[in-house]
């Protein structure tokens, strides 16, 4: 709750920078801290989140690709944590971070003041006028607040499923799921199919971002930079990030939850 009452705000969209990479302080967000953490935004969030966008407004207009998955190699993402107090500088893990991708994707949503669902293995969480409501996972994704009448505006549904199955998915209208998973098929298969859902990858960081991702054991004037080694050498890739800018793809106009109808009392409200 502490979470949504962050980010819920239309000022918070004052955080969103348009250069790349920098630090934003997610709020308080008990999953990671109870005092809340910081993540490192690359380039490549930035256009996932915009080429999501233009996915899902296509999908509006005449029903085509209905969801995406977002996937890449597997590790922990950006999230910045303080160093000792003898140190002044972060303590960053440096991999693609689809989970961290999927954490800036509905601060992002929820400033824009959307109806969000958040799915993990053990609850459904849902983000609706600034309120959290939620319910366990095996419940589905039935009795959803409902658009305007005729109108097709599916809900944005995050997904984050640990287990090596599927998440409940049903074949239904109301929802635009965006799952982040590992490259596993067994994850995503049958749903993407059925909703010929896209297939999108976060790419590795480039060498910028490493070394903004870096961990510095000593003051950041230091005018040497510590090699970074994975397996004695940089990994790094020269390969180009097949996100490409979208430049019809725009942010979501705000108040969009203001024609959907009330959360059905089997959500229960979100008191934390």
């Amino acid at each position: 709750m502490a979470f949504c009452n962050h980010w819920y705000p239309p000022a918070a969209r004052l955080n969103f920078r348009t250069e790349f990479p920098y630090e934003l302080s997610l709020g308080p967000d008990s999953t990671v801290s109870p005092t809340g953490t910081t993540i490192l935004v690359t380039e490549a969030y930035d256009k996932m989140y915009r080429r999501l966008l233009h996915l899902r407004e296509v999908d509006r207009v005449g029903p085509t690709v209905r969801g995406a998955v977002v996937t890449g190699q597997s590790g922990v993402g950006a999230p910045l944590t303080r160093s000792p107090p003898h140190m002044t500088t972060y303590c960053r893990i440096c991999f693609p971070g689809k989970t961290v991708f999927q954490k800036f994707m509905l601060a992002q949503l929820i400033s824009a003041q959307e109806v969000v669902l958040l799915c993990d293995s053990v609850e459904i969480l849902l983000f609706f006028r600034g309120r959290v409501y939620y319910r366990p996972t095996n419940s589905g994704f039935v009795f959803l607040p409902r658009p305007p009448v005729g109108l097709y505006y599916p809900i944005w549904t995050l997904v984050d499923v640990n287990t090596l199955y599927e998440p409940p998915i049903q074949e239904s209208w109301k929802i635009w799921p965006v799952q982040t998973s590992s490259p596993n098929p067994i994850r995503w298969r049958y749903w993407s199919k059925h909703n010929k859902a896209a297939l999108l990858g976060i790419p590795l960081w480039n060498m910028q971002e490493l070394i903004s991702g870096y961990v510095f054991p000593c003051s950041p004037s230091s005018s040497q930079i510590p090699a970074m080694p994975f397996g004695g050498a940089y990994y790094v890739t020269d390969r180009p990030s097949p996100l490409q800018p979208l430049s019809s793809a725009r942010v979501p106009r705000l108040s969009k939850a203001t024609g959907y109808s009330t959360p059905h009392p089997n959500f229960r409200p979100y008191l934390e």
